[in-house]
């Protein structure tokens, strides 16, 4: 609802699933106004939680501020990307990896289909 009546994707999954910000001395003075002022309107959804979702463009995974979901990913030499709750759940070899890690709580990992990033 939030997309379709012009939200941008990245603020409307901010807003409904926001990382733990409340505690974090370091936050970027714009970005802690952008949580307050949305608290405001909306209560964060605290999961548990793993979420995926595109758009046509974007292929998105993220974890609620718990994460007590696991969200692990690995790239290969082909350019694939596997995003799973388990590792091994595709058939690459061990020498293929490029990069490995998992998306931890409140973070967003996201794929850009159209620039391949």
């Amino acid at each position: 609802i939030l997309v379709g009546g012009g939200m941008d994707l990245f603020r409307a999954l901010r807003m409904l699933v926001p990382p733990a910000w409340q505690n974090v001395e370091t936050l970027d003075a714009d970005l802690r106004a952008f949580y307050e002022f949305n608290s405001k309107h909306m209560e964060a959804w605290d999961g548990p939680a793993g979420l995926v979702i595109q758009d046509g463009r974007h292929a998105i995974c993220m974890l609620d501020r718990n994460g007590l979901r696991p969200a692990r990913w690995v790239i290969t030499k082909n350019d694939y990307i596997t995003l799973a709750s388990e590792i091994g759940v595709w058939g690459y070899e061990p020498e293929d990896v490029v990069s490995k890690g998992r998306v931890g709580p409140g973070q967003i990992l996201v794929v850009d289909t159209l620039t391949g990033k």
